[in-house]
């Protein structure tokens, strides 16, 4: 015969009436039930977080504790890198977590830089929202003449600005802190970051791109993580549809009286030389820019390569290839002595996409330098540890101007942004976000700014 039911309330049959709750009218099954729906919302956003972390990255004890703090994961910074051929967007948390992410072509929204930028930001904004993100601040890193107190974006040949005022434009749309700075310096930023970061999670995250040469010049060189103190003193040389460069003195970052310093890419290395976008002769842009690269390749008769990575692949073999890629290094190796001899950096840090190259620009660039500095010590000369996401990552941490951020962060951000898979976390349709078009692309008018 079974056992007569206890018909008592579980208050009274409870044995640790302290300890679970049931006193004060707490079931398992209430509580179970209140907390659902009070933090379903958090919930929903912490499984996404878990999610994205998971799926494309080993979860360290910062990702642990944001999974176990929810509301901790809210607030995102949303970044724009604004480039020659592309504008890249990204929403990033504290972690270095990215939780969305779009590129669109510079030229690709009715032929407008700035079109482009607002249509990234947008499609952010209001993705972060849909997914109970909540956006904080908006940071840009931007190519040109950049006065960082204002916002304004002075001169940006390459996509035809002048006298922009892109801060005060975006934080009137979107009533949140926008700041903004030039592209190589919020590189910089990030790549500083990324070196006093790396042991936090890992000194293998950086790895061979801290890789230096130990022998004579031309060896190969070995892997050697670089310490933070070591970046106190440096130069960062973004390489991509133009050239420019980012110098940290004594741990502070040099804009220049007006804002100006670090146009790089236009000092004259080759006298009487080929025509610039800026009008000069013989810049190193001229030569050195993946642009340029290419330009010369093809005007010289070069057919097997539609990229500098192909091209750089085809050293050996394509001796057009050869010829215009050692202008290039040349070209590179005069700035970076003229570079040396002024500031005295401990590293000089080769970024951008034609960072990608590795070795095949290093190698000869480190003996270009070593060459003309047989009065000196050269600095080390390595790839960053950012490679191309470096403006992206310095943006977002522009855009979190004031927050704390985690250890870790920029490390973190470039092996999300780095990841074909994390590239699903959301992704603008074929047709467009909404509110545009595309327009067939337009090529950047010239390449004299980064």
């Amino acid at each position: 015969m079974p056992a007569a039911r206890d018909e008592r309330p579980r208050s009274a049959r409870c044995e640790q009436p302290g300890r679970c709750g049931c006193a004060r009218g707490y079931t398992p099954d209430s509580r179970r039930g209140a907390g659902t729906r009070a933090n379903r919302a958090a919930r929903a956003r912490a499984r996404r977080g878990r999610r994205i972390v998971t799926e494309h990255h080993p979860v360290t004890e910062h990702h642990r504790a944001a999974e176990h703090h929810p509301t901790s994961r809210a607030a995102v910074a949303l970044a724009v890198d604004i480039g020659g051929t592309t504008v890249k967007g990204a929403a990033v948390d504290r972690f270095g977590v990215v939780v969305q992410k779009f590129t669109v072509g510079t030229f690709d929204v009715d032929g407008d830089a700035y079109a482009a930028v607002l249509a990234v930001i947008r499609m952010l904004h209001s993705g972060v929202l849909a997914d109970g993100y909540l956006p904080v601040g908006i940071g840009i890193a931007s190519p040109g003449l950049v006065d960082a107190a204002t916002g304004t974006i002075a001169f940006a040949a390459n996509l035809g600005w002048e006298a922009l005022p892109l801060r005060d434009r975006l934080e009137e749309e979107f009533t949140i802190p926008v700041r903004v700075d030039h592209d190589a310096r919020a590189a910089a930023l990030a790549e500083r970051a990324a070196h006093a970061g790396a042991a936090e999670v890992g000194a293998a995250a950086v790895g061979a791109a801290a890789a230096r040469a130990t022998g004579a010049a031309g060896s190969v060189g070995s892997a050697e993580p670089q310490p933070a103190d070591a970046f106190a003193d440096f130069v960062l040389i973004p390489i991509g549809t133009g050239v420019s460069a980012a110098v940290v003195t004594s741990g502070v970052l040099v804009r220049g009286a007006a804002g100006a310093a670090g146009e790089f890419g236009h000092v004259p290395a080759v006298p009487n030389g080929d025509l610039c976008a800026c009008g000069q002769h013989g810049c190193i842009e001229a030569y050195a820019s993946a642009t340029s690269i290419l330009t010369r390749y093809r005007a010289a008769g070069g057919t097997a390569a539609g990229s500098t990575r192909e091209l750089a692949a085809t050293l050996d073999t394509d001796p057009i290839a050869r010829a215009v890629w050692h202008d290039a290094v040349e070209a590179l190796a005069v700035g970076v002595v003229g570079l040396t001899a002024v500031l005295d950096p401990a590293v000089v840090v080769i970024g951008g996409g034609l960072s990608a190259a590795g070795d095949a620009v290093l190698l000869p660039l480190r003996a270009g330098v070593e060459r003309r500095l047989g009065w000196r010590a050269a600095p080390l000369i390595i790839r960053s540890a950012l490679t191309s996401q470096g403006g992206l990552i310095g943006a977002a941490m522009l855009g979190w101007a004031g927050h704390e951020l985690e250890p870790g962060f920029a490390v973190r951000a470039h092996g999300m942004l780095g990841s074909a898979t994390a590239t699903a976390v959301r992704e603008p349709s074929a047709a467009g976000p909404s509110g545009f078009t595309p327009s067939p692309p337009s090529p950047p008018v010239g390449a004299a700014h980064g």
